[in-house]
């Protein structure tokens, strides 16, 4: 599980990041722009990735869904038309259980035409 440090920048800012993984952090990043300001911004793909990477383990795909659909939010439909391909690619990159997790699940839920 990625390592947490925390910050204190000034006596009232908290600052708290979470370092994961170099290898995946290159894949799935796209530039953006606001305001004729680029930035980077990960695909949905990548965002579930990071987020994922950073929870305790999780072995179990009932509790895997659990956190997905009720802990996190995200909307099955939203969850249901992301690229599964990519995620395929992107999961061994972070070395997570959860991830590993994801990957059976995702596996499942294509075998079964994605639904729960």
């Amino acid at each position: 599980m990625p390592e947490k440090k925390e910050k204190n920048l000034q006596a009232l800012v908290r600052y708290i990041y979470i370092r994961i993984f170099h290898g995946p952090f290159p894949f799935e990043i796209e530039i953006c722009y606001e305001n004729e300001r680029p930035f980077l911004m990960a695909t949905p793909e990548k965002a579930i990735c990071d987020k994922l990477c950073t929870v305790k383990p999780i072995r179990s795909r009932k509790h895997l869904q659990q956190l997905l659909f009720d802990d996190l939010r995200i909307d099955q439909d939203a969850f249901s038309q992301l690229d599964f391909s990519v995620l395929r690619e992107l999961c061994p990159l972070y070395k997570s259980t959860t991830l590993t997790t994801l990957l059976k699940l995702t596996g499942t839920r294509q075998s079964d035409d994605l639904s729960l």
